[in-house]
């Protein structure tokens, strides 16, 4: 086929309506009856790309958490991990944010708002500004004492809950953040973080406020940020006094 019969198909494929191509190279969809298009398709997929399992994926981020040594490293890592289903459907890689060098409190969150999302920055907007103003009222800052980070370093299409599974590829790279850090103390936002560190289901409103242990190191959930911002009228200032009353017994913690 010459130069002018590959135009002369190109433009019978778009005056055809073929505006795509599925395989970088021709495949006669008659040689098998048997079979539908949409089954050649995906078998071909699977030939020409190995479908990794979401336990294969947690395996390997298993291994790759537990072979970093420093917590730069550990950022770049996470960074680089491609291998969650999440980021595909993610813009931004949110990884955290403050002192990374013993800080006296580590603050782990839901998954990353929208704001943050599209700009790659975390704590940005409403959630952010709230996080802020807590940490103030404690005497806490991720400038001098605190390093925050969301739970989930991927934010899930249409902010829905990530599933165990996803959640589970996740945990080692939170896990490891705790080991290097070595915070004081550990401060939980949501039920999502709250099941992420201290492997329960139970409901954020039977365990905030009531101090559990990780390895040794106190932690405290209380209700997210989120909720503490969308709370009705009505029940607004019932949440902000608990949150309240959280944060404060995070400061007696600290200056024990």
């Amino acid at each position: 086929m010459n130069e002018i019969d590959d135009i002369n198909l190109l433009e019978l494929y778009i005056e055809s309506g073929i505006d795509e191509s599925y395989h970088d190279k021709p495949y006669n969809f008659y040689q098998d009856n048997n079979k539908n298009i949409s089954q050649i398709f995906d078998e071909n997929f699977k030939k020409e790309k190995h479908v990794i399992s979401i336990n294969e994926i947690n395996e390997i981020a298993n291994e790759t958490a537990s072979k970093v040594k420093d917590f730069n490293t550990l950022i770049e890592v996470i960074k680089n991990f491609q291998h969650c289903p999440l980021k595909d459907k993610s813009i931004s890689t949110i990884y955290g944010k403050g002192n990374s060098i013993n800080p006296d409190l580590f603050v782990i969150t839901e998954i990353p708002n929208n704001q943050e999302d599209k700009t790659g920055t975390p704590f940005v907007g409403d959630t952010g500004e709230l996080l802020i103003r807590i940490l103030s009222a404690i005497n806490c800052s991720l400038d001098t004492n605190t390093y925050a980070t969301p739970s989930m370093f991927y934010r899930p299409a249409g902010g829905r809950i990530p599933t165990m599974e996803e959640m589970q590829t996740i945990k080692p790279f939170i896990y490891k953040m705790i080991e290097l850090l070595k915070p004081k103390v550990i401060l939980l936002f949501g039920s999502l973080p709250s099941s992420l560190i201290l492997n329960n289901n139970d409901s954020i409103t039977s365990i905030r406020g009531k101090w559990y242990d990780f390895k040794g190191i106190p932690v405290l959930p209380t209700f997210s940020l989120q909720y503490t911002l969308n709370t009705s009228k009505q029940g607004i200032r019932e949440v902000k006094q608990k949150v309240w009353e959280d944060v404060q017994e995070v400061k007696k913690k600290l200056t024990n």
